[in-house]
């Protein structure tokens, strides 16, 4: 399986699911994120001798693990996961912000959670979660052995403050682009739909044209500029000439007129090209099939 494959849960998103198959990138590399991390923080626990800590750390491992595992079964359980992640999260940053007893320290956890509120469950969510983060705060500061001052209470609060703001806005800017590029896609679609149309317009007409001009009765030939070989030749030449389209398609124009020579060819063209018109008039003959000859008058046309 390939790392792109593991953060998409090894789903395949259609083009409607863009929103979940982001959310799925987020899940996996977070909660993988957070698993090596607690990982570290459990060992480095355990050697300390902090078991109560240390299980808590090992506690959050399993239950990140778990959501992956129930992130691969299926795409109804994104929801679901996202409502305990929340939950979990909230009640160990809580424990931790207690248990650390500093405002730094403490809050720069809040900081983490709120982002990943806001990824993943969205601004709702997110607003209700920033809601509780500062209510909590605003409770465990008096439990703490040194409780909290108006003065602390800010220090700790301003930084949780100024990154719900950051990310407002940068959500705000995400939907603003994201709304640029539904107009542009719309007017891409339309586009495309305006150019198919006329193609479709023009496919009709030149079938209306080519079967005007293979059918017709008079002879039409278009002949290679360099080869003097036809590469084209309607019904009217095939039936006057009583050769095959096939036939017809393995000749050239002095197979058809004898009495042309190579120099009056390439005299034609010279003429032709320096023509104002790109075209002339030329009165030759015409050998058929069966051998009998017949008079024409032929317009020659550069194209």
């Amino acid at each position: 399986m390939s790392f792109s494959d593991f953060l998409k849960s090894g789903f395949d998103f259609d083009e409607n699911e863009y929103e979940q198959k982001l959310h799925y990138y987020l899940y996996n590399s977070i909660l993988s994120a957070v698993s090596i991390m607690m990982i570290i923080f459990t060992c480095i626990r355990l050697i300390n001798k902090n078991f109560t800590q240390g299980y808590i750390d090992l506690t959050i491992v399993i239950i990140s693990l778990t959501s992956i595992y129930f992130l691969r079964k299926a795409k109804k359980y994104e929801d679901i996961i996202s409502n305990i992640l929340l939950l979990v999260f909230f009640l160990f940053v809580s424990e931790t912000f207690l248990r650390v007893n500093g405002s730094i320290v403490g809050s720069s956890w809040y900081i983490l959670f709120l982002m990943s509120a806001y990824f993943l469950g969205g601004k709702t969510k997110g607003i209700i979660t920033t809601i509780f983060v500062f209510i909590a705060i605003i409770i465990l500061g008096q439990y703490t052995d040194t409780p909290y001052d108006v003065y602390k209470y800010f220090y700790v609060l301003m930084p949780l403050v100024m990154s719900v703001l950051f990310i407002l806005l940068y959500e705000k800017r995400n939907l603003e682009a994201k709304k640029l590029l539904h107009n542009k896609n719309i007017n891409l679609k339309n586009e495309i739909k305006r150019e198919i149309a006329e193609k479709t317009k023009l496919t009709e007409q030149s079938k209306e044209l080519a079967n005007v001009i293979k059918n017709s009765n008079i002879e039409l030939y278009i002949v290679d500029f360099e080869t003097d070989r036809y590469i084209y030749v309607n019904d009217g030449a095939v039936n006057e000439l009583g050769y095959s389209r096939d036939e017809l398609m393995k000749m050239s124009i002095f197979d058809v007129n004898p009495y042309l020579t190579e120099k009056q060819v390439s005299y034609l063209k010279n003429v032709t090209e320096k023509s104002n018109s790109k075209s002339i008039v030329y009165i030759t003959k015409h050998r058929r099939k069966d051998g009998s000859e017949y008079g024409t008058q032929a317009y020659i046309h550069e194209v």
